[in-house]
């Protein structure tokens, strides 16, 4: 079986989103989720959770989930799977509730609407003489960005939007918004969906610099989701890399009540290790791969 990973899904995609596919168009979402009710059996995260335990998960079973709580989420996708029976599970960074947008999203408005056609930072320099220029610098920003400590992300994060020409808050894009604590509220009072952990910075664990900061961001997402209700049960990790979960992140997630730790690594669900539960990004031709 599959636990499906979603992250936005949108009406209008542009260039941009062809090419990152972090916001499935509206219409192609409606198809998957239309042939997950025909052909597959779609559990709720209790259903999972059991049925992970007992080891009795089935080849047919799939599992939907959305990580970081986008706005739009609620515009379409939501009504989509309610009306196919289709139950979700919501992971929440709890520091980026009611904040502009991701670390990530910044970058890409900095990539975006920047007015220079070429920019430098740190020595090394980017073209963006036309959108598929900008795009491949976009790709190689964020990849260089993604491996960095935290602090040093941030520092060349400002230092990016300051080369740029463009203000942390300035051209925030309907899909970068973030659900508010009341939508997020309003969707644990729904009996389709379940919200989880996706930890406090949304940044990966062993990037924060010391154990002990490892600890914090973890105890802090706790506490976030604990005022409305939602106590330790499933951690999703920060980007979701096998890098992302080693066992020192594994040790602080299961100390603080967790019962499994989902990564991002396109395989389906074994019964290995339950700090380590794969999931299959919805990118790409990824989709066809629960029909194999």
């Amino acid at each position: 079986m599959f636990i499906l990973n979603y992250h936005g899904v949108s009406e209008r995609v542009d260039e941009f989103e062809k090419v990152f596919q972090k916001h499935l168009p509206l219409a192609v979402f409606r198809e998957q989720m239309e042939r997950i009710s025909k052909k597959k059996n779609p559990l709720s995260l209790n259903e999972f959770l059991s049925q992970y335990k007992d080891r009795r998960l089935k080849s047919n079973d799939v599992l939907v989930s959305f990580d970081d709580g986008y706005k739009n989420l609620l515009d379409g996708a939501v009504g989509i799977i309610k009306s196919l029976n289709i139950p979700a599970v919501f992971s929440i960074a709890t520091e980026r509730v009611d904040a502009p947008s991701f670390w990530a999203d910044e970058v890409e408005r900095a990539i975006r609407f920047s007015l220079k056609a070429s920019i430098e930072i740190e020595g090394r320099k980017f073209d963006l003489s036309d959108t598929n220029r900008r795009i491949k610098t976009l790709i190689e920003i964020k990849s260089w960005m993604k491996n960095m400590m935290l602090e040093e992300n941030r520092r060349v994060r400002l230092l990016l939007l300051s080369v740029a020409g463009v203000s942390g808050d300035e051209h925030n894009l309907e899909k970068f918004k973030i659900m508010t604590w009341e939508e997020i509220k309003d969707l644990t009072n729904d009996s389709y969906f379940n919200v989880v952990h996706h930890s406090h910075r949304h940044y990966p664990l062993s990037k924060l610099g010391t154990a002990e900061k490892i600890v914090e961001d973890v105890a802090l997402s706790v506490k976030g989701l604990r005022k409305i209700g939602i106590e330790p049960e499933v951690f999703v990790y920060p980007f979701g890399r096998k890098e992302d979960c080693g066992e020192e992140v594994k040790v602080v997630v299961k100390d603080l009540g967790f019962i499994q730790g989902w990564t991002v690594q396109n395989k389906p669900v074994d019964y290995k290790d339950p700090f380590e539960v794969y999931r299959l990004e919805m990118t790409g031709d990824n989709f066809e791969k629960i029909f194999q």
